[in-house]
């Protein structure tokens, strides 16, 4: 069974499950990225989840065993994402699943990732966690142009704070992600920019600063 926490030092959440778990998980989420309504940068943007997901039951990320007493345990396996990444993508596949033929095994991957979200979201604290899940439940699709080096941008700001009071700031940081925020529109301007005196699309530039250490 697909289950989470929240990570330690409250970044993001921890995703666990058994093998078969986490390859149903992958293979529901590369059926809708996949297709070919979906813009490039959303379905490859919802893929890397799909990556560190394959990566955790290769054994390429962290794993714990799990039990009660009196019964065996089980090893399952681990991935981490912090939530300005994690939540934006749930989003996105919820939107694009809309749109794709779903079986019952896709449906319960779904509900559950689902679940993941909003359990550890509300673990880390109630109130914030409430606001966090009715953002992602209630995503307003983004334009095709959006430009999703974006989330990069809010999500090393989410890393930024103080590990006190980080959680508390990530209702502000999901509201920069809409496209119309005033983040979103003067960062949206400054590429434009940028592109231009680099001869190129705005799609194509990257954000060359170094991520802050920090722990999730």
């Amino acid at each position: 069974m697909l289950t989470s926490s929240p990570t330690k030092h409250g970044s993001g959440i921890t995703l666990y499950g058994d093998p078969h778990d986490l390859k149903a998980l992958r293979q529901t989420i590369h059926k809708i990225a996949d297709e070919k309504h979906v813009v490039e940068r959303f379905g490859n943007f919802m893929l890397s989840l799909a990556y560190d997901v394959r990566k955790a039951y290769e054994g390429a990320r962290d794993r714990k065993r799990v039990g009660v007493p009196g019964m065996d345990s089980v090893k399952y396996f681990s991935v981490n994402v912090i939530w300005p990444y994690f939540l934006p993508q749930i989003a996105l596949i919820r939107h694009f699943a809309a749109f794709h033929p779903t079986t019952h095994r896709d449906q319960g991957c779904l509900y559950l990732l689902e679940d993941c979200a909003i359990t550890s979201l509300l673990a880390c604290d109630a109130n914030i966690g409430k606001l966090c899940s009715e953002w992602f439940l209630n995503f307003p699709m983004l334009p095709h142009d959006y430009l999703i080096q974006f989330f990069d941008v809010c999500a090393r700001d989410f890393v930024s704070f103080p590990e006190k009071k980080r959680f508390a700031k990530l209702p502000d940081i999901l509201r920069k992600l809409a496209w119309h925020s005033p983040e979103y529109r003067e960062f949206s301007k400054e590429m434009a920019e940028a592109a231009k005196r680099n001869d190129c699309g705005p799609e194509e530039l990257s954000d060359p600063r170094e991520w802050p250490k920090f722990r999730r």
